[in-house]
């Protein structure tokens, strides 16, 4: 088959003298490999070799572009760039990101201020080029679910041990470095995990959740004791719960977790057994009305009976449980 090269310059002693990728290809001479003779063809050979040149077929050819320059004729001169400074690692700058205490971005297209500082953290220390993409909602529910995963155990591992824990926001960009550690990545990811919470928060209880940790409007006790009653939940119905959300076919296979009124009361005295009665109570006023408590219904009557009852709860927090009791 013949394999065909094209160059700028018609000239019979082709020799490569500098590159020019900068300038436009128009190529004015087709080279046949088969028609050269061998000294010929295995100067051209060794070019492409040495170019990493890409061929592609046309009929029963080869055909590949290659720009080489006459002898006496130079490249034109390439502009220089400076040289762009290289950014610190990723886990520095979010480490000094975390010391500051500069407020989010204003950003038309996301709703930066509900979650000042995820927002913030995203914006000093992973990029500066936000972008509002809404990801589905099983998306965003395996990403909640696998970050809960890694909070409780984080949690259990600092309590044992007597020591503080990040707050939330620090860790959800944490757990999303670790997954990738590409910058690029995890700055999409953020910002898709603020916006797909921020739509889909509105249509349903588990991204509503999900969404005031996010956004620090329930605290890390509260965080904690919602992980705590997670837990319960999953080991009293032998469930996982974040197993619904599984992408594809396996999602199909996994219902929705009912807790039965024995689940419900197995729970409360093993999480909150000063409140046991109030929250089963609660939870079974809940199945009256609506027939089922599902996992994620429980979760929510769970914490929102946890933050009440708190001494040192906010009053807008408060405000915002008591609307909704009434409701």
């Amino acid at each position: 088959a013949a394999r065909t090269f094209r160059q700028p310059h018609a000239t019979h002693n082709p020799e490569t003298v500098a590159s020019m990728d900068a300038a436009p290809f128009a190529p004015r001479c087709a080279v046949v490999l088969r028609e050269l003779a061998p000294e010929a063809r295995r100067r051209y050979v060794t070019m492409l070799a040495n170019r990493n040149v890409e061929s592609r077929q046309d009929g029963d050819a080869w055909v590949a572009n290659l720009r080489i320059l006459a002898p006496g004729v130079d490249a034109p001169a390439l502009a220089e760039k400076p040289a762009a400074k290289a950014k610190p690692p990723l886990r520095e700058r979010l480490a000094r990101a975390i010391k500051s205490d500069e407020g989010p971005p204003d950003v038309a297209s996301i709703n930066t201020l509900a979650y000042p500082r995820f927002a913030s953290l995203i914006w000093r220390a992973v990029g500066t080029s936000p972008t509002a993409e809404v990801k589905p909602l099983p998306w965003l529910m395996r990403t909640a679910e696998s970050i809960y995963d890694a909070r409780y155990k984080r949690d259990a591992a600092a309590l044992q041990k007597n020591v503080d824990v990040d707050r939330f926001p620090e860790f959800v960009i944490a757990c999303l470095m670790r997954e990738s550690g590409v910058d690029g990545i995890v700055e999409k990811k953020c910002w898709a995990l603020l916006c797909s919470a921020e739509h889909h928060r509105i249509h349903n209880k588990e991204a509503e959740v999900f969404a005031r940790f996010l956004a620090e409007t329930w605290d890390a006790d509260a965080l904690l004791f919602y992980l705590r009653c997670r837990h319960e939940v999953m080991r009293s119905t032998k469930t996982t719960l974040g197993a619904r959300w599984a992408p594809g076919e396996h999602a199909a296979r996994q219902e929705v977790v009912v807790l039965s009124p024995s689940d419900v009361q197995r729970v409360a005295r093993n999480v909150w057994r000063e409140h046991s009665e109030e929250l089963v109570d609660a939870v079974e006023a809940f199945r009256e009305s609506s027939g089922r408590v599902e996992a994620a219904q429980f979760l929510d009557i769970a914490v929102g009976q946890y933050v009440r009852a708190r001494d040192d709860v906010s009053p807008d927090v408060a405000d915002l449980v008591e609307a909704e009791a009434d409701a």
